[in-house]
């Protein structure tokens, strides 16, 4: 099934994501990452940020604002520590964290992507994905830091024949979509925090969202995770495991293996297979050792990127998936990457939502 809902050739950015955002209540994001090894960023634009507070807290009052009132960009850089043995990352360490709530006039939508304030992200005629940085950091209290100035190049490529996936129930009022952009390709990031520089060269992932309510109304909980080899021809596996607010969820596994795509997807009662209890290195709250999804494992390895109160990220390794090629370690090493928890019945907590306000910035 081929969709056009986010990067279509005519306009840059489809309708389905814009009309979801436009809703009250609605929200669309899309989300990069990149990682070398030795450091890791994660980058988010939001036309409704799920996590705003300010957008919870006008819904919960009744307020017709749509994600278009709302839009963020969150960016979040690791110093992961040289790395070891093949596909071993070092420990993370957090060295800049972005989350900038823009007024709704910064949010721009252009021929090839989208504009938030003086950030960018857009979609060449020839595939590739030019994302542009310009955001001061938001260090505690919602204080502003360094300014981080750059961009990041992924390279073209990436499965335009897959998706939109739903994750939320068939037939629910509120819904949610997933949009798998790349599962792993190349990436070049040239970023500056402050006066210092980061360069590096690595394998990156690239998806959107969309959705029509507030993912605190229709999930509990969800588990996420992608890893694989640099590249658009090489292995690569994304795991998706959602549990809805009354029960049951859906499971989503995507592979891609000779350079070609499989899909499995499906809608489970309770008591399916799901998350793995273990011990962790988070403070906040417990946080699975591991879950599955159609014969996929994923794991989570040692080390937290992102340990808050209802939202966890980590690096994971996925045993049963295709293997690595002898380029990148050889054929017995496992698949890595990056995973993360949300726990969205935390999430609704009101304290929580006052917590927010100190990690998220209001850019006048």
């Amino acid at each position: 099934m081929r969709s056009d809902s986010f990067f279509p050739p005519a306009d840059g950015l489809g309708e389905a994501a814009w009309q979801a955002a436009s809703r009250p209540g609605g929200y669309a994001w899309w989300y990069v990452d990149a990682s070398d090894g030795e450091y890791a960023l994660s980058a988010i634009f939001f036309a409704g940020s799920v996590f705003s507070p300010t957008y919870a807290k006008r819904v919960r009052g009744g307020g017709a604002d749509s994600g278009l009132a709302h839009p963020a960009v969150n960016l979040a850089i690791y110093k992961l520590g040289k790395p070891g043995k093949p596909g071993k990352l070092g420990k993370p360490r957090q060295i800049a964290w972005v989350m900038n709530e823009h007024p709704a006039a910064s949010l721009c939508r252009e021929p090839a992507g989208l504009r938030i304030g003086a950030s960018r992200l857009s979609r060449q005629a020839d595939g590739e994905v030019q994302i542009e940085l310009d955001e001061q950091t938001t260090r505690f209290f919602a204080v502003p830091g360094v300014r981080v100035r750059g961009r990041m190049i992924l390279e073209a490529g990436g499965p335009a024949e897959v998706g939109p996936i739903r994750l939320s129930r068939e037939g629910a009022a509120e819904q949610h979509h997933w949009q798998p952009l790349s599962i792993g390709c190349r990436a070049r990031v040239e970023l500056t925090l402050g006066q210092v520089p980061l360069r590096f060269e690595g394998r990156a992932y690239h998806d959107g969202n969309y959705g029509t309510g507030r993912l605190e109304s229709t999930f509990s909980r969800w588990g996420w995770a992608h890893g694989g080899a640099e590249g658009v021809e090489k292995p690569a596996v994304v795991l998706y495991r959602t549990c809805f607010s009354d029960g049951g969820g859906r499971s989503v596994a995507l592979r891609r293996e000779g350079g070609r795509m499989s899909l499995q997807a499906a809608e489970e009662t309770a008591g399916g297979p799901g998350f793995t209890d273990g011990p962790g290195d988070f403070l906040w709250m417990p946080v699975p050792a591991s879950f599955q999804a159609h014969g996929q494992t994923c794991e989570r390895l040692p080390g937290a990127l992102l340990d808050t109160p209802f939202y966890a990220r980590f690096p994971v390794r996925f045993p049963d998936a295709p293997k690595k090629d002898d380029s990148f370690g050889g054929p017995s090493q496992a698949l890595t990457g990056f995973g993360e928890y949300l726990d969205l019945r935390r999430f609704r907590s009101r304290g929580i939502q006052f917590l927010l306000r100190y990690k998220t910035r209001r850019v006048e």
